[in-house]
């Protein structure tokens, strides 16, 4: 009986070894993603499903409507917030790269905003023979006048970054300037940045991200911060910035997988762990207290809450999580933004979209609901940094969508600006 159990059980593992080796990944190659072997297999299969589309009758009437919804001049300028205005990228058949341009608020909230031409990335890719692709501007605070453009060069991983003085509306010559490459800059303050990049050939991880964060001066003095482990996906290094706009903090994150990051600060050369579990994501720093979404159980909070830590006591080393917001079954956190004075929570509540605005006091944290249209989904567009306003977008099934201009403090909001029906409702 033994001789036959293990004749049986050694059966059983060959087969499971038999059946491991013929189920493994056949298409594991692909994960070596700038193989030439991998980007021909992509180009074959994109060239098989556009010869599929295109051939279909339908094609040529679909993708005219979708050009038309795309470029159509009454689609809603989406803003950003910025100098006490709005800025907006907009492309059309003349701009296919896109004008940066900026309004008032007042003239913005109007019919017919007065727009102010910052950068024709056009004209730009022309002069310069480039394909330059906008990427956003990290603007210094608190005037923001003085920003650091990102230009990708195809629309790549990889951005070029220049400092750029919107009341010349023009790149400062002899300002910051850094090569292409997959990096993060931001401001420590007006003659300093944080930057994580490839520095030296070699220093990045398996991902080709980077893991080594500098400081850089305008002189070009350089200092490491902080260096993660080259195994990392990537490391960067957030500036923790408060109301009006200086640097308060610097917290290192490490994206240990896709899905697990460990949170440092750095202070005073060392390095502080933040207590969290792998599987959390930093969100916000308003009025001292650092925000965090734990994405699993831990320490008495449920997955998807909400909490803080305070800045000062985390330097300290005696930090004590405050919870935010936990939310329920029926709930989940879609996003979570900061104004001057208000943490701003975008959720899904019921299948129904809602947005809450959260003030501190006394340690405790009370939400109010904007009051936005019901049975709709929520976009928030852009948070004021300099006071508590911030642009919704709402969606919904039957209703075009629209834009609407909300306070935080008050709960109230405005529409502003809304799609024209494209179908008979």
């Amino acid at each position: 009986m033994k001789v036959f159990c293990a004749a049986l059980t050694g059966a059983l593992l060959l087969a499971g070894m038999a059946h491991a080796q013929a189920s493994a990944d056949p298409f594991i190659w692909l994960e070596d993603v700038d193989a030439p072997r991998s980007m021909d297999w992509v180009a074959s299969q994109n060239a098989r499903s556009a010869k599929r589309l295109e051939t279909d009758p339908r094609y040529a009437t679909f993708l005219a409507e979708a050009r038309a919804i795309f470029t159509a001049k009454d689609r809603i300028p989406w803003p950003t917030f910025r100098a006490g205005g709005v800025d907006n990228l907009w492309q059309d058949d003349t701009h296919v790269h896109g004008v940066w341009r900026h309004a008032a608020l007042a003239t913005y909230r109007s019919a017919e905003p007065v727009w102010e031409t910052l950068l024709d990335l056009d004209a730009l890719s022309k002069a310069e023979g480039k394909n330059w692709i906008w990427k956003g501007a990290t603007c210094l605070r608190p005037a923001q006048t003085v920003c650091l453009v990102e230009l990708s060069n195809g629309g790549g991983d990889a951005v070029e970054i220049r400092e750029f003085d919107t009341v010349k509306k023009a790149f400062v010559e002899g300002g910051f300037r850094l090569a292409e490459g997959k990096q993060n800059a931001d401001w420590l303050d007006a003659d300093t940045l944080v930057v994580d990049r490839i520095w030296t050939p070699g220093d990045e991880t398996p991902s080709g991200y980077a893991y080594i964060a500098k400081t850089l001066t305008r002189d070009g003095q350089v200092k490491e911060i902080y260096r993660g482990q080259k195994t990392d996906v990537a490391a960067s290094v957030l500036v923790l910035r408060g109301a009006g706009g200086k640097a308060e903090g610097l917290i290192a994150r490490r994206g240990l997988t896709f899905f697990e990051n460990e949170f440092l600060l750095l202070e005073g050369g060392k390095t502080l762990t933040v207590p969290l579990p792998k599987k959390a994501e930093y969100q916000a720093y308003i009025d001292g207290q650092v925000v965090f979404q734990l994405k699993d159980a831990w320490g008495g909070y449920g997955a998807g809450a909400l909490i803080a830590y305070d800045l000062e006591a985390l330097k300290a080393g005696t930090a004590k999580a405050e919870l935010i917001f936990q939310p329920g079954p029926r709930q989940a956190i879609t996003d979570v933004y900061d104004t001057h004075d208000r943490l701003v929570v975008n959720l899904l509540d019921e299948v129904k979209g809602a947005v809450d605005a959260y003030d501190r006091r006394d340690g405790k944290w009370t939400a109010r609901r904007l009051a936005l249209p019901k049975d709709a989904t929520f976009t928030v567009r852009s948070a004021s940094g300099e006071s508590d306003q911030l642009f919704v977008a709402a969606e919904g099934f039957l209703d075009p969508t629209s834009l609407w201009l909300a306070d935080a403090a008050s709960g109230k909001a405005w529409q502003v600006k809304a799609l024209p029906a494209r179908f008979n409702a």
